[in-house]
């Protein structure tokens, strides 16, 4: 009797009522259905108990009364007008229990439903984890995740998963080893480039020394003969400590093959020929020895640089003191052709012959102080002879009378002092700026690689040190 609907009861109704005018049975009417209904009930109730989604706290039904094992008899009775009445009554409830929706029914369909969805989604979710992982297992099947001890318990779903996720993480560990030993390799690369880049600016340099040495010797002059020292005038030379100038008869000059002495009246009648090819002896003397420094006889070399050094210095503060135009107009000047063209060398040839020095960070920063204190001084020089220069612009000439004239030529006259004054100040702190460098900053054989990479002209200081800053970011 288990799952009776109405239409088995009205089933079963029919039957009674064909047998009850057949006269074989005569069960009562009321009894039968009432045992019916009692059995559908029964049945309903089971189901729902057994059903996936019963909830046993919420829904808990009562035990179903106990059956009767048989229908009672009932006497037999004709169909009347009632029975048929009571029929057509069940039909139109079994048409409206057909459509109506029963609330329990609802949910047992909703659970099948979600179910069969849910079944679904997993089964579709393993299919897509199982073929996106399988490239990245590294060839391991279904056996290696079997055997994983980190993976057990977990469905096959989220072993993949976790599967996926380990494959990522070492895929990223190796892409970071990767990196690191490519940037490790980017940096020997650099550091042995920046080496390499610095041992040929030392083979350039040395190869330029060579060259020129081997030019200067082929025009070697031949000296000069001895000067005799009767009746000349003493010149100042720089003292022992430079910290000042001393009267002396010459200055003593071993820079050529036989020594000579250079004389006041030597420094006055000097020509700018005279002053080129006695600076081209100190540059052809400075590049055998750097070229000497090399062999055997290094320490003989460099003993023979520190001297032609003081007697470059020594001829430099004197000339400039003397004939400060005439030192002036030959250091910016080609010195090979005595012409007053100036360098034409741009800023590469100035960086490189910079790297050549190899400045370490005390002389860099002592020549960043230099061309501070150069640069200062010049400024406010330059600023007082823009002053002076108005005043000789102001001068006008009068016919009429000659007072007012007499007091501009005076006015002009004392400006033509202030702005000769000015000029052997500017000369001044530019011979300073060029003794610090050449006697105090650079060593011996830094100022000979100077002369000699920059010939036939005059090393220029002030671009050689803006150099060194733009090398270091000053």
């Amino acid at each position: 009797m288990a799952g009776l609907g109405f239409h088995d009861i009205l089933r079963s109704g029919s039957s009674v009522g064909s047998h009850r005018e057949a006269g074989t049975c005569k069960p009562d009417w009321s009894d039968l259905l009432y045992h019916q209904a009692q059995a559908g009930a029964q049945a309903h109730r089971s189901q729902l108990t057994h059903s996936p989604g019963y909830n046993s706290t919420a829904g808990s039904a009562s035990p179903a009364p106990a059956r009767d094992p048989a229908p009672r008899p009932a006497a037999a009775r004709p169909v009347s007008g009632a029975d048929k009445y009571l029929t057509v009554l069940l039909d139109d409830f079994i048409v409206q229990d057909r459509d109506a929706d029963d609330p329990d029914e609802q949910m047992l369909d909703s659970l099948d439903s979600d179910q069969s969805r849910h079944t679904d989604t997993c089964q579709t979710l393993s299919t897509s984890h199982a073929t996106t992982t399988t490239s990245s297992l590294d060839g391991k099947g279904d056996d290696a995740l079997d055997t994983d001890p980190d993976l057990n318990g977990l469905s096959k779903s989220n072993r993949l998963r976790e599967k996926n996720k380990q494959a990522q993480r070492r895929h990223r560990q190796k892409e970071k080893e990767l990196k690191y030993e490519h940037d490790s390799h980017m940096k020997t690369l650099s550091t042995t480039l920046n080496e390499l880049v610095v041992h040929n600016t030392k083979l350039r340099s040395r190869n330029h020394v060579l060259e020129c040495a081997l030019s200067l010797k082929r025009e070697r002059e031949k000296p000069s003969p001895t000067q005799t020292l009767e009746n000349t005038e003493p010149i100042y030379v720089p003292s022992k400590g430079w910290e000042g100038f001393t009267p002396n008869a010459a200055l003593l000059l071993t820079v050529r093959e036989q020594p000579f002495l250079l004389t006041q009246a030597h420094l006055k009648n000097m020509q700018q020929q005279d002053f080129c090819s006695l600076w081209k002896a100190f540059v052809e003397g400075m590049a055998q020895c750097l070229v000497d420094s090399a062999g055997p006889n290094g320490a003989r070399a460099k003993l023979r640089i520190e001297e032609l050094k003081r007697e470059l210095c020594s001829f430099c503060a004197i000339i400039s003191l003397l004939r400060p135009a005439l030192m002036r107009r030959s250091m910016g000047s080609n010195m090979e052709a005595c012409n007053s063209r100036g360098s034409q060398n741009g800023p590469e040839y100035w960086q490189n012959l910079e790297m050549s020095l190899q400045l370490t960070e005390r002389q860099t920063q002592e020549l960043l102080q230099t061309r501070q204190i150069y640069l200062e001084g010049l400024g406010k020089l330059l600023r007082e002879r823009a002053d002076l220069y108005a005043v000789f612009q102001s001068q006008q000439i009068v016919c009429f009378e000659s007072h007012l004239p007499s007091q501009g030529f005076a006015r002009t006259f004392d400006a033509a002092e202030q702005l000769s004054e000015n000029l052997r100040e500017e000369q001044r702190i530019w011979t300073q700026m060029i003794a610090v460098t050449f006697r105090r900053t650079l060593q011996s054989w830094q100022l000979a690689t100077m002369l000699v990479q920059a010939w036939p002209f005059a090393p220029d200081v002030l671009a050689v040190i803006n150099c060194a800053a733009d090398h270091v970011g000053a």
